[in-house]
């Protein structure tokens, strides 16, 4: 077993023993919610966190709100779903000013839109989590590593 091996299984082991690899999976509801949600709904919404079991969301109005609290359950099973885990038990909406520049670096990431990271590097991250039996933890973990890579990259850029 090489070193990049080993590493994948003690990554594994470790996130199975602090208890951490439910919450491996909720850092990827950022991702999940625009698709799950769509483009109109997601214009109107930010995900302020995660407390818990409950899912706590920034709506720009009560109409929305409205909308939003009849569509909790499907939403939910939905998110759910992508994360192959009911980890989310309840959405709690609130009404507030949507941050604009955080919605946008949170959906573009300019930052990194133009740095590209080469195949081999790519090969050595999916090679050190080889051993994550999990496939949606390692996927997680992999854009994780890949979008740590980028940032350093273009910081270094500067």
């Amino acid at each position: 077993m090489n070193e990049n091996n080993r590493l994948g299984a003690i990554i594994d082991r470790l996130a199975e023993q602090l208890g951490v690899r439910n919450r491996l999976k909720m850092g990827s509801i950022w991702e999940l919610w625009d698709d799950e949600v769509g483009e109109r709904i997601k214009t109107h919404t930010q995900i302020v966190g995660v407390k818990g079991d409950t899912l706590v969301v920034k709506v720009d109005n009560a109409v929305w709100m409205y909308q939003l609290v009849l569509l909790k359950g499907e939403i939910m099973e939905k998110i759910n779903q992508r994360l192959g885990k009911t980890l989310i038990h309840n959405i709690h909406f609130k009404i507030g000013k949507l941050d604009k520049d955080a919605l946008q670096a949170e959906r573009t990431n300019p930052q990194l839109g133009s740095v590209a990271l080469p195949d081999e590097e790519i090969a050595k991250i999916e090679g050190s989590l080889s051993e994550i039996e999990d496939d949606k933890m390692r996927d997680v973990l992999c854009r994780l590593m890949v979008k740590d890579k980028r940032l350093k990259m273009s910081r270094r850029r500067r």
